[in-house]
């Protein structure tokens, strides 16, 4: 027995094509155009890729402020880690100048004074 989809089920069907069609790289006259011969009304067609626009936008604005805290988390650790060390090493030890140098990769440099740049030995992890 097979049922008529609901409303809601038909908007939402419309979002996700509309949403694969901007995914592909079409344009906004492109999505408009196939949304219309799906049966939608200019007006409507338009305001569905209007909303998916707004929301990418939203999304976009939203990870960018995670990316923003994690990147201050990052520089805070490094920060602790370097002035940790360094304190630890006291006047002539090894200690760790940590860094971000991309979003997901921490680097460290291991330092060992009076060794004229020999002795930096370059680590990464991926973060």
């Amino acid at each position: 027995m097979s049922s008529e989809p609901t409303e809601e089920e038909v908007v939402q069907g419309v979002y996700e094509h509309a949403a694969n069609l901007m995914m592909e790289g079409k344009s906004r006259r492109e999505i408009v155009d196939d949304l219309m011969e799906k049966g939608l009304d200019e007006q409507s067609a338009s305001a569905v890729v209007t909303n998916l626009k707004q929301m990418r936008k939203e999304a976009g604005v939203g990870q960018g402020r995670k990316n923003m805290l994690f990147g201050a988390l990052w520089c805070i650790g490094g920060t602790v880690v370097t002035v940790a060390t360094y304190s630890a090493a006291g006047g002539g030890g090894t200690y760790v100048v940590a860094w971000v140098g991309h979003p997901l990769r921490c680097r460290a440099v291991h330092h060992r004074p009076g060794t004229g740049g020999q002795g930096l030995a370059g680590s990464s992890s991926d973060g």
